[in-house]
C-alpha cells in the first residue's frame, strides 16, 4: 500500500523506528507512544537500523543513499552517497565506529559512521548485493548476492576472504 512502513525496528533506550515506501522515517518513544518524523530520502526506505547505543539511526534507501539520524534531534547527521543504484541494507559496526552498505550497483561499501565518508568498496559480486553485516569482532564484512553466492571480506582491505556457494537462487540475507 501506498505510504506503507517498510521496516521496524527496536533500540535499546525504549524506542522503535520504522522506514516507509515513501521515504520517511519515524522514531517511536515506546514509553509515552510519542513520535518523531524525519524526511529526507527521495525514494522508499529499505532498511531501518539503530546504533548499538541507540543514539542514532541508519536508513538505506532506493534513492542511492543511506543517512544517519539523531534520536534525540531528528537532524540528519550524514548522507552516505557513491552507490551507482539502491541501497538494500546498512549496518553498524558493533563499535558504532563504522557503517557498511549492500547496493544494486553490485558492490557493499565501507563508510565511517561520523564523516559518512566512503573508506572501501567491496567488489566482485556477479549480481546485486543483497546483504551485508559486520562480523562481531568488526573485522569481516559478510555480503549475500543475487548471484548465488555469499562473500567474507576482510574489513581492513576490502579483500575477498572466501566465497560460500551452494544456493541455487539469490542470497537475500547475510
Amino acid at each position: 500500500a501506498e505510504g506503507a512502513q517498510l521496516t521496524l525496528v527496536v533500540a535499546p533506550r525504549l524506542q522503535v523506528a520504522s522506514g516507509g515506501e515513501d521515504g520517511s522515517l519515524r522514531v517511536w518513544n515506546t514509553a509515552n507512544g510519542v513520535s518523531r518524523a524525519m524526511s529526507g530520502h527521495t525514494e522508499p526506505i529499505r532498511t531501518v537500523a539503530f546504533s548499538p547505543n541507540g543514539e542514532e539511526v541508519l536508513t538505506a534507501s532506493t534513492d542511492r543513499t543511506a543517512k544517519t539520524w539523531s534520536t534525540s534531534t531528528a537532524a540528519c547527521l550524514a548522507t552516505l552517497e557513491g552507490h551507482r543504484d539502491a541501497v538494500f541494507s546498512a549496518a553498524y559496526s558493533a563499535d558504532g565506529e563504522k557503517i557498511v552498505t549492500a547496493s544494486q550497483d553490485w558492490t557493499a561499501r565501507l563508510w565511517d559512521a561520523r564523516t559518512g565518508g566512503c573508506l572501501l568498496s567491496f567488489e566482485g559480486h556477479r549480481g546485486w548485493v543483497m546483504s551485508a553485516v559486520f562480523t562481531p569482532d568488526g573485522k569481516e564484512v559478510l555480503t549475500a548476492s543475487q548471484g548465488r553466492t555469499a562473500r567474507l571480506w576482510n574489513a581492513a582491505t576490502g579483500e575477498c576472504t572466501r566465497t560460500f556457494e551452494g544456493h541455487r537462487s539469490l542470497v537475500r540475507s547475510a
